[in-house]
């Protein structure tokens, strides 16, 4: 039976603070590397440190347990994961009907403005995004790293990215990217992304992958695309 961890509390966002210092600045390959790593694993494992919405005013904020406030409550509605929101992160905030991206700050400070009419959750450093009917992905600083040429990105849950990879559809097919690299579009059907297995599907009736260049190719030894997680 799964029971409810405590949340942390400023005690204990302090000592995963002051034991984050401390390794950073050991060998991994110490002992006392070993001895603070297992530690710091119990004190995460050990605490609910998941940071929370927070309404006021019939506004919208975010907050860590603590109660130290990381997004004011100044917006209709935000889009983030909880588990990886801390004082550095970028989270999308939506003010009437139009969303943007704030740093978590406590300040509000805005960067990228509110122009959008869709952003997703924001893994690592990229978000999808929409403006009326095409789609395209920024970076956590807002800026594109696509144009918004793309029919559709697609997004199971709160995530785009699974496995390391976000599927996209132009012009009737779909292609892949890891954030950094984009295939072409070369699929009439995408199979599912398993982790570390190559990006698979049809194309005029036969069954591919993408080699280096985004292509789609029957040869397996060609394969380039593959779905994995650094």
């Amino acid at each position: 039976m799964e029971t409810t961890k405590p949340k942390a509390t400023a005690l204990e966002f302090a000592k995963r603070e002051a034991l984050e210092d401390q390794i950073d600045l050991l060998s991994i390959d110490s002992k006392e590397y070993g001895l603070l790593n297992d530690e710091y694993i119990d004190l995460m494992n050990s605490y609910d440190w998941n940071a929370d919405f927070y309404e006021e005013n019939s506004m919208y904020g975010i907050k860590l347990t603590t109660g130290k406030v990381l997004v004011p409550a100044l917006y209709n509605d935000i889009a983030f994961i909880p588990h990886w929101v801390n004082e550095q992160s970028y989270v999308p905030v939506c003010l009437n009907n139009k969303w943007g991206i704030v740093l978590a700050d406590g300040k509000n400070t805005i960067v990228h403005e509110l122009e959008y009419d869709y952003i997703n959750p924001i893994q690592g450093n990229m978000a999808v995004v929409r403006k009326g009917d095409k789609w395209g992905y920024i970076d956590v600083n807002g800026i594109l790293s696509t144009p918004l040429q793309f029919d559709h990105i697609y997004v199971d849950g709160e995530y785009s990215f699974v496995n390391g990879i976000s599927i996209f559809k132009k012009d009737g097919l779909y292609g892949v990217t890891d954030g950094v690299e984009f295939s072409k579009p070369v699929f009439e059907t995408i199979d599912s992304i398993g982790l570390d297995e190559y990006v698979t599907g049809v194309f005029n009736g036969k069954q591919g992958s993408i080699n280096k260049e985004g292509e789609f190719t029957e040869d397996k030894e060609e394969a380039y695309w593959i779905a994995s997680v650094e």
